[in-house]
């Protein structure tokens, strides 16, 4: 009887560890962004690091993947006339905050998965 109960220890161990939830390739996390004019934009890159890009127009987005978990990443989204803008970040295809604005600006943050 012994044996059988430590057999089963093992067995259930190694199923338990071999067994895993979720891969440790990373999150992708994807900024996209909106508005009717030319757009300056600031953003967290794959590298963490705070980035501009400035004059863009609405279909620019930026997509990299990382294993920064617990990383906050912000996106700030300014229009050059003032009108109006939107912005949102993905985590892993789905959504995990957004914002728009009449006014011309929007700025969201989010913490990495």
């Amino acid at each position: 009887m012994k044996k059988i109960l430590i057999s089963s220890f093992i067995i259930f161990a190694i199923f338990t560890i071999s067994c895993s939830k979720k891969s440790n390739s990373g999150h992708t996390v994807k900024y996209t962004i909106g508005g009717s004019s030319k757009l300056d934009v600031n953003y967290t890159d794959a590298n963490m690091i705070a980035k501009t890009v400035s004059g863009v127009d609405s279909s620019w987005t930026y997509t990299f993947t990382t294993s920064a978990t617990g990383q906050l990443v912000h996106l700030a989204v300014t229009s050059v006339d003032g009108t109006e803008v939107n912005g949102v970040i993905y985590f892993d295809g789905q959504q995990s905050t957004q914002n728009n604005s009449a006014s011309g600006t929007i700025d969201i943050s989010a913490q990495i998965p």
